[in-house]
C-alpha cells in the first residue's frame, strides 16, 4: 500500500523546519520526516523538489508546499478538526500574526546561515551583528507580549506565535551563545512551552539528524 502520510523535508536546527514540526506535532498529524543536510540542499535531486534549495518542503499527496508559514496555514485549513494555531476572532488572529512577523521577519533573516556567511566572508563580525538584531527584536517582542501574554504568547492558549518563538530562542542561545536572561516574560513563556509534549517531540535535539555531540553537550549542562 502506498504511503499516504505527508512528508516533511527538513533539518534538525532549521528554524523554519522546526516551526512546521511544532505545528504537525501540536495538531497530531502523522507525517514522515526526511532529513536534509545543508550540502544536499543544492543537489539536483532536492532542487527538483524545491528550486530554491531551502527547507522545509512539505509533500501532501501530489502537492508540494514550501515556506514554513504557508505550510502551517495550509495545515490550519486542510485539517480543520485539529487544534487551532490561529484561533480567536479576526483581531486576535491579527495579533498572533504580528507577533509571528516580529520573529520570522524582524529577527530570523538577520541571523540565518546565508546572512552569517556573507558577513564573515566580507570581514564583518557576524556574532556582533546577530546579537544586536536578536536583542533588538526580542526587546520589541517582550514589550508586545506584556500586552498579550498569559501562560503563552497570546493568553493561555497555544498559538502560531508560540510555534515561532521556540526555535528562535534556541538558536539565539546555542548558535550565538547569547545570554537572554533579561527577557523575563519571553523566558517564562518558553519554559511553559518546554513542558508541552508535542513541542518536546518536535525539538531540534529530539531529531535523529541532530549531531550526537550536540545532544551530549546539552544533556551535560
Amino acid at each position: 500500500m502506498a504511503n499516504l502520510r505527508p512528508i516533511l523535508y527538513g533539518r534538525w536546527a532549521s528554524s523554519c523546519s522546526w516551526r512546521v514540526r511544532n505545528a504537525l506535532e501540536f495538531k497530531g498529524i502523522q507525517y514522515e520526516s526526511r532529513h536534509v543536510l545543508i550540502d544536499q540542499q543544492q543537489s539536483t535531486q532536492f532542487l527538483s523538489i524545491n528550486p530554491s534549495g531551502q527547507v522545509p518542503v512539505f509533500i501532501h499527496g501530489r502537492q508540494i508546499l514550501t515556506e514554513s508559514m504557508a505550510i502551517i496555514e495550509f495545515l490550519e485549513e486542510e485539517y480543520p478538526m485539529t487544534p487551532k494555531l490561529l484561533g480567536g476572532d479576526s483581531y486576535q488572529r491579527a495579533v498572533i500574526r504580528a507577533l509571528c512577523l516580529n520573529l520570522i521577519a524582524g529577527i530570523q533573516p538577520l541571523q540565518n546561515i546565508a546572512t552569517v556567511r556573507f558577513i564573515n566572508e566580507n570581514g564583518g563580525d557576524s556574532h556582533k551583528f546577530a546579537d544586536f538584531f536578536i536583542r533588538k527584536g526580542l526587546g520589541l517582542l517582550e514589550r508586545r507580549l506584556s500586552q498579550t501574554a498569559g501562560q503563552f504568547c497570546v493568553g493561555d492558549r497555544i498559538s502560531l506565535a508560540d510555534v515561532c518563538l521556540i526555535p528562535q530562542l534556541f538558536n539565539a542561545k546555542k548558535k550565538f551563545n547569547m545570554d537572554l536572561s533579561e527577557f523575563k516574560l519571553i523566558n517564562e513563556i518558553n519554559d511553559n512551552l518546554s513542558e508541552v509534549p508535542a513541542f518536546q517531540r518536535a525539538h531540534a535535539l529530539s531529531q535523529p539528524d541532530a549531531p550526537s555531540q550536540v545532544k551530549v553537550k546539552e544533556q551535560s549542562l
